[in-house]
């Protein structure tokens, strides 16, 4: 479920991208989820093209039409596309090697990739608010037990995790929050999350880094404050905190497009 807090943050994310997104050009997102940033990029004069997998966390209610691949092959011509984008979800991809051959096949020759991602900023942060979350949960299914007149018509978030995992699974989540990515653990995410790795990766599978920057805003993965801190304040608190995501714009190595050089935090 994608809330309206959620909503917030990633409107000012793409609006920090939007300047690198070329208007007129042909717009791939890849991970579009229920298609809500997809729609968005449109309503600021895009043409778009959303895919995503059939298994996508957030496939229910779409708002704009997403194309279901099998995560391996994009279904679109090659050259095509002036721009490839990406909000959260390289860290999610096993085969990023494949995953980025198929996008340069797509690219037109001057193309370039936008790819938002988590920072190691992030994931110390969401480690660190892992215990306030887990207590708030234990806090919240105390009153479910106390009210009566909600036991029978809220369903209980820690039960269902006990149904799921087991006693001990749940005491071992409560222990020790689990990755957020498809490598490493919650502790070795804060390198494979840093800019130091995205660079060497980008490096070594053929792509030339143009620019990385922040998007100047500060949460977690939790997001226990929600709404009651404002974006004002998460912008302010970014330059103390460290960003919650960076913004790496890449293009292919043997593009005849000369680097602008990397941007500096």
């Amino acid at each position: 479920m994608i809330t309206n807090h959620l909503r917030n943050l990633r409107l000012f994310e793409l609006q920090r991208v939007l300047p690198r997104i070329p208007r007129g050009g042909l717009v791939l997102e890849i991970g579009a989820g229920n298609g809500w940033q997809a729609q968005k990029l449109q309503e600021m004069g895009h043409h778009v093209v959303a895919i995503d997998v059939p298994e996508s966390t957030y496939g229910q209610a779409r708002v704009y039409t997403v194309v279901l691949y099998d995560g391996c092959l994009i279904p679109l011509r090659p050259n095509g596309l002036s721009c490839v984008f990406t909000s959260n979800v390289l860290e999610h991809v096993q085969d990023l090697v494949g995953l980025g051959v198929e996008i340069g096949k797509v690219l037109s020759e001057d193309g370039y990739a936008v790819h938002l991602m988590p920072t190691a900023s992030w994931r110390i942060w969401t480690l660190l608010t892992h215990y306030p979350h887990m207590l708030r949960l234990c806090t919240q299914e105390m009153r479910r037990k106390l009210s009566p007149c909600k036991a029978h018509t809220m369903q209980s978030r820690v039960g269902s995790a006990s149904k799921k995992y087991g006693v001990l699974g749940v005491f071992r989540r409560f222990l020790m929050p689990s990755r957020h990515g498809e490598v490493g653990n919650t502790i070795s995410e804060i390198y494979h999350f840093s800019r130091f790795r995205w660079r060497r990766f980008f490096r070594e599978s053929g792509w030339q880094l143009v620019e990385v920057f922040p998007t100047r805003l500060f949460y977690t993965g939790y997001s226990l404050l929600d709404t009651r801190l404002s974006l004002r304040a998460r912008h302010f608190l970014s330059y103390f905190l460290g960003s919650s995501c960076l913004v790496y714009v890449v293009r292919c190595q043997d593009s005849s497009a000369e680097s602008t050089g990397e941007s500096r935090l």
